[in-house]
């Protein structure tokens, strides 16, 4: 009996010195609010999560995500959250989610997160060492125009000079091609050309409108049009030799169970813009400008920077809540 507990007990001890001097691994989040950002407080809420999983991460803000994304690379972080736009560099399948036009409003865009979890679609989420353990939604993407004439048909782009963020060469090409002027720029500069004046239009979720004080570049004659031009989300990249083989599941399931939640908070962010600030693009620009974005999805899936799957998957959806939409018949995406 006595060298039972003896036993039992260096077994204990063993467990409690293992437990002591496990590593936390390190998990670093972009946020352009840093640590008073809604997508870091998700952020901690995962972490917190992740205990239960048995695995114990340490966070790190970062308001700039080139930043972040340098760290992972350097391997300096075991865990990241940033923007699908540069998740697509560690998992293409899921920054196809970020496709232009490929999800133009949150029902398609409930749809298409729960098909990110879908056990057939697991093997997309895997490549080259790196994993998607979760994403959720940020919100859809609208143009901010000083002047509402600069935003209010698709000729009226012409000559603009529009900010795109440097991290994404595809933003870029996408107005370049409608005829405006593409001004790369930080996620820390992003606001204030735009703010100061210095900048006709902007592309931004309703999310930024508050903490990036996006209403002073609106001024009195501005306003933000009611026509998504891309779904923002934020993803979680794991380096798979630093995790359990499971965890990468576990998160998914757990970001989609937020997905209420995320969803809530988007809702009423867009609510807190003043009415007066939206206006609508008549529906013959919709349509033009759906035919150019789609054109632009085909060239950026054959040049091989989104994912056919996904091109095709988000498609489906699109086409199965809307069949009259003129894509519908085409079987070339």
């Amino acid at each position: 009996m006595i060298q039972q507990r003896f036993l039992s007990m260096v077994v204990l001890a063993a467990g409690l010195c293992t437990a002591s001097t496990t590593q936390a691994q390190s998990f670093c989040v972009f946020d352009f609010s840093g640590t008073a950002g809604d997508a870091y407080a998700l952020m901690q809420d995962f972490a917190l999560a992740s205990r239960g999983w048995g695995v114990e991460l340490q966070l790190k803000a970062y308001k700039e995500e080139q930043d972040v994304v340098k760290a992972f690379k350097a391997k300096e972080c075991d865990a990241v959250a940033i923007t699908d736009i540069s998740a697509r560099q560690f998992n293409r399948f899921v920054g196809t989610l970020n496709a232009v036009g490929a999800i133009p409003n949150y029902k398609v865009a409930r749809s298409a997160f729960h098909l990110v979890t879908h056990p057939k679609l697991t093997s997309f989420l895997s490549d080259d060492g790196y994993e998607v353990a979760g994403v959720v939604p940020m919100g859809l993407v609208y143009m901010f125009g000083r002047d509402r004439q600069h935003i209010s048909s698709l000729p009226s782009l012409m000559n603009r000079t529009i900010g795109v963020l440097e991290t994404d060469p595809l933003q870029a090409r996408l107005i370049n091609r409608i005829g405006a002027k593409a001004v790369p720029l930080s996620i820390s500069r992003f606001n204030h050309l735009f703010n100061q004046g210095k900048m006709d239009i902007i592309p931004s979720p309703a999310m930024a409108y508050q903490p990036l004080e996006l209403e002073k570049g609106l001024g009195e004659k501005g306003a933000i049009a009611r026509f998504p031009l891309v779904l923002l989300s934020q993803a979680v990249i794991i380096r798979q030799d630093k995790f359990p083989s499971n965890f990468g599941a576990l998160g998914r399931e757990w970001m989609l169970g937020q997905l209420p939640r995320v969803m809530k908070m988007i809702e009423r962010m867009e609510a807190a813009i003043p009415a007066k600030r939206w206006v609508d693009i008549p529906a013959q620009d919709q349509v033009g400008y759906q035919r150019l974005m789609r054109e632009m999805r085909l060239n950026f899936v054959r040049d091989g920077t989104y994912d056919p799957k996904m091109a095709t998957l988000l498609k489906r959806i699109r086409c199965q809540q809307d069949p009259v939409l003129f894509e519908c018949t085409m079987r070339d995406e």
